[in-house]
């Protein structure tokens, strides 16, 4: 990953967390600003290392039983996914001064980017689903 993605992603995510805090309120239910924070650092480290450890550390059963592991993966499942909307009209809005050619090339690396990180969190909780069919 590219460092200007990174910095992009870190300046920015205190935006990413409030948009994703709107996007689930609006699609599923609420969650406090500290989870979207964590939601969407967790996107940021996954991002960078393309692995899914900081997820996986979210989707861990809670020492206390707190939560529904369910509606964790939930969470996580449309997080990833609203990240990527969210990222993209941040990243339009980045690129829209700069030269055509030299925005598009920036922001396909950067969506492709994006889009594998979500894929990759979608797909590790899908097979944690599966594994926990196949039980």
């Amino acid at each position: 990953m590219n460092i200007r993605l990174y910095n992009f992603l870190e300046d920015n995510s205190g935006r990413i967390a409030l948009s994703l805090q709107e996007r689930l309120a609006s699609v599923h239910r609420p969650v406090s600003p500290p989870v979207a924070d964590a939601l969407v650092e967790a996107f940021i480290d996954a991002s960078v290392t393309d692995v899914t450890d900081a997820f996986d550390e979210m989707l861990a059963p809670q020492e206390d039983g707190a939560g529904d592991p369910k509606a964790r993966e939930l969470d996580i499942f449309e997080a990833s996914l609203a990240c990527v909307s969210i990222v993209r009209r941040l990243l339009e809005e980045e690129y829209s001064s700069r030269k055509a050619a030299e925005a598009a090339g920036l922001l396909d690396e950067a969506l492709t980017k994006v889009e594998t990180t979500a894929a990759k969190v979608a797909g590790r909780i899908l097979d944690r689903a599966a594994a926990a069919n196949a039980r």
